[in-house]
């Protein structure tokens, strides 16, 4: 028995079957949950690569699967991020019985999981890039179910994230060259060109970002939300996984020099264009644009402190997402359309709702009190603090000193993140607003309400208690020991 067989075999035979059974949906939803739940405590649990003893019978868990020459490694240290990833899907599934998701939701959701996790862990690591787009593929049916046609957001999308593949590929070809004169600084050049690119296509990153705004507002903001926590969340610790393996790679200024300035550029100008948005769910992809530009924030420090706030962001997010999310799509099922000449006076009428959607919002601008606020403030003050070392600045970081520069990254980063505060006091403005009928009501059922009411308690208490959640994220980069050194 081996890990890969444990984490991703196992699963994907019984998302299979879990796919032949849709018709039977509470009991698909159902074994999702508790399958998710179960792996991820089992990731915590199971010990790899260990002698165990279970009655008169002993043995070990491998932490390596052969198939076809190719292995994939499950070690011990991939385990907590394993049994993240598999926490999170577990609440996500959970949720899609308030929001009403469609059959194909649980099966496709847990494959998706699964190959994402496969990326992280094949070698070659070029198999990686192939693994990612049949997630891809499988998030296409959950975003736009057979019957409906695909619209524009979604055709982008997958433009966009197949458009990824050939530059990593390229890549991963390149690298093999670099390893073998590692000197060649026009080849090492063109490495960063393609990979740059690579993750540019793959993670959303300014300038490739226009679609995301377009796809949550044409598809389901639930399971859309799920895509954009998930794909993302991979595509980063993939990219952690290359400057991990080489050296070289982590050793040039260059690529935190351009990690600095494509998230500064992500977080102002979303945070910008947010503040001018007329609907609910454009403000969302904003957002998600938003968070990921911070995440490539924090990776651009090159400090453990960094990649310590990076982690803790991935809970927070997915938080923040999650409630935003459910509570969009209940309030989506309930309005016309998500516009803010539809969602006058929903805060009177649906007020659960409009609370959640209004503190995920305010949770990811930063505000006091709320789970977002311990992080952006860490950040900020970890940018302020940081200043590149005398002689060994990047040419990038001379040409684009107005953006990269400790200080003046700071006022740009709290410029996007006013962005997204005015966003969420506009939107306050228009929901509190007096409706068609006055007065008050809870237009909310119990299985609606109870989900939210959690998840902003959550919010709250990461916001008040962040010694209690956060440090003990930092364990799901227990795999990458260069990094951390």
């Amino acid at each position: 028995m081996s890990s890969p067989v444990i984490w991703m075999a196992f699963p994907l035979a019984l998302a299979l079957i879990l796919f032949g059974l849709q018709r039977y949906t509470r009991w698909v939803t159902l074994s999702g949950v508790l399958l998710t739940a179960g792996m991820a405590l089992l990731a915590i649990l199971l010990p790899v690569e260990q002698p165990m003893q279970w009655l008169n019978l002993s043995f070990k868990i491998s932490d390596t699967l052969n198939i076809l020459g190719r292995k994939f490694t499950l070690s011990s240290g991939d385990l907590p991020f394993v049994a993240f990833i598999y926490f999170i899907a577990s609440i996500w599934f959970l949720g899609s019985l308030a929001a009403k998701t469609t059959p194909s939701f649980i099966p496709l959701g847990l494959g998706m999981v699964i190959f994402l996790i496969a990326a992280l862990t094949v070698d070659p690591f070029l198999y990686a890039a192939l693994l990612i787009e049949i997630a891809v593929l499988l998030s296409i049916p959950i975003m736009s179910p057979p019957g409906i046609k695909a619209g524009y957001g979604i055709q982008r999308y997958l433009i966009f994230q197949t458009l990824a593949v050939p530059f990593i590929l390229f890549t991963g070809w390149m690298l093999t060259g670099v390893e073998n004169n590692p000197a060649d600084a026009v080849l090492a050049t063109r490495v960063i060109i393609m990979l740059g690119l690579g993750f540019a296509f793959l993670l959303a990153i300014f300038p490739f970002y226009t679609w995301i705004p377009t796809l949550v507002e044409e598809a389901p903001p639930y399971v859309t939300g799920f895509v954009f926590v998930m794909l993302p969340m991979i595509a980063v610790m993939f990219l952690l996984n290359f400057l991990d393996r080489y050296t070289w790679l982590r050793s040039d200024l260059r690529i935190y020099d351009t990690l600095r300035l494509t998230g500064v550029l992500m977080v102002t100008t979303a945070g910008i264009f947010a503040a001018f948005q007329q609907n609910l769910g454009r403000i969302l992809g904003y957002a998600v644009i938003v968070e990921t530009g911070l995440a490539l924030l924090s990776i651009s420090s090159a400090s453990v402190i960094g990649l310590g706030l990076f982690s803790a962001q991935l809970l927070t997010r997915a938080c923040g997402l999650w409630l935003w999310a459910l509570a969009l799509d209940g309030l989506k099922q309930r309005l016309p359309a998500l516009g803010f000449k539809d969602i006058h006076g929903v805060l009177r009428k649906f007020p659960f709702i409009s609370a959640s959607i209004l503190l995920a919002l305010f949770s990811l601008a930063g505000l006091p009190l709320l789970a977002g606020f311990p992080i952006r403030l860490s950040l900020l003050d970890l940018i302020a603090q940081s200043t590149q070392v005398e002689g060994q600045s990047s040419s990038l970081s001379t040409q684009f000193s107005f953006f990269v520069q400790s200080q003046t990254a700071v006022v740009w980063i709290a410029l996007g993140l006013l962005g997204l505060f005015v966003a969420g006091f506009h939107s306050l403005l228009i929901m509190a607003s007096p409706g068609e009928e006055p007065g008050w009501s809870v237009g909310e059922k119990p299985a609606m309400l109870v989900p939210l009411s959690l998840g902003m308690l959550v919010l709250f208490l990461i916001g008040l208690f962040p010694h209690w959640f956060l440090p003990g994220m930092q364990a799901i980069l227990r795999g990458f020991i260069h990094l951390l050194s």
